[in-house]
């Protein structure tokens, strides 16, 4: 593991794994200040096999030196928690290659052209870099063209307020990080500019016809709260279905079920978020591997594998857990 300079806080190789501990203050159970901790690792979509766990084991180990009191999550490139998205102060810019490409060490005014499409519902918006070319812009989104000292902002006859105002800060983020050298020029695709949009068509190969924008896949679309509990009576580990709440109230989940001396997961299409549960009878080894299993058990009951993963402990249950029941 390396450490990240601070000033990048926020930006992500798709190539490479990444571990974020975030603390805040809040209160223990009798009110007294008390600081709570959580640990993501976050899964590039091409990073290594051997990067993803090494992440996993170097996350159990700081939940270790933490005496186990952390939240655990798994993020995977794309689909991240709103949790994990809410943390940079604008959306996290998920970048192409990985920090060997020794793309960190260069000058700004060597920077390489590169193209973000900044996109998401109000919460979840992020920036990713998509190929640099007219093909990639679509009518829905916004699109940063980050040429080094120039940054054009590009935006779609439909793109929403928010992903505007997102952009924007994406842009003064990536300023910033350039001693405030770089100038931000906005472009929109119904004519409107503060730039002559020549010198944005020629680094994007020249202009061609802008796509209608698609709506993204959602996880787990129509799969209803369901909680299992991890059992061992048949002489080896398996998952037996506790509850589904199938009504439109639903009901059927809720934390009476939980038990101190089992593991349980929980799938929650509200918080869009697969929670694994340690009770704090649980066994130490239970505990360090409750993410490795909750990964099993995404994959036995066909729920998406780059669904948010979360593991908590009882008695240090975020209110987003509580919400899911």
């Amino acid at each position: 593991m390396k450490k990240w300079p601070k000033n990048s806080y926020g930006e992500f190789f798709a190539g490479d794994s990444y571990i974020v501990l975030k603390v805040t203050m809040g209160k223990d159970k009798d009110g007294s200040p008390k600081l709570h901790r959580d640990i993501h690792f976050w899964l590039g979509k091409s990073t290594s096999i051997d990067e993803q766990g090494t992440a996993a084991i170097k996350t159990v180990e700081l939940d270790d030196f933490f005496d186990g009191e952390p939240i655990q999550h798994r993020e995977v490139m794309n689909h991240e928690s709103k949790q994990f998205l809410s943390y940079w102060g604008h959306p996290p810019v998920f970048m192409e290659g990985g920090v060997e490409s020794g793309f960190r060490h260069v000058t700004p005014t060597e920077f390489r052209c590169r193209l973000l499409r900044v996109h998401g519902k109000k919460k979840k918006v992020k920036a990713t870099e998509v190929p640099l070319t007219a093909a990639s812009l679509n009518d829905g989104d916004t699109f940063i063209l980050d040429n080094g000292l120039t940054l054009f902002q590009w935006q779609g006859t439909n793109a929403g307020i928010w992903e505007k105002q997102q952009a924007r800060d994406v842009a003064i983020s990536i300023d910033d990080s350039r001693a405030g050298r770089a100038k931000v020029k906005v472009l929109d695709q119904d004519g409107h500019a503060d730039i002559d949009d020549g010198k944005f068509w020629k680094l994007i190969g020249g202009k061609k016809p802008i796509k209608e924008a698609r709506d993204e896949e959602a996880l787990n679309i129509n799969t209803p709260t369901v909680l299992w509990r991890l059992s061992d009576a048949t002489g080896h580990l398996e998952t037996v279905e506790v509850a589904r709440d199938m009504g439109e109230h639903g009901g059927a989940c809720h934390k009476g079920l939980l038990k101190s001396d089992d593991v349980f997961f929980l799938w929650s299409p509200k918080e869009e978020t697969f929670f694994a549960w340690v009770g704090s009878k649980a066994s130490d080894t239970e505990r360090r591997n409750a993410l490795f299993l909750a990964e099993k058990v995404l994959r036995k009951h066909g729920l998406h594998q780059a669904t948010p993963v979360q593991r908590v402990r009882e008695g240090y249950e975020p209110p987003s857990f509580w919400n899911a029941l």
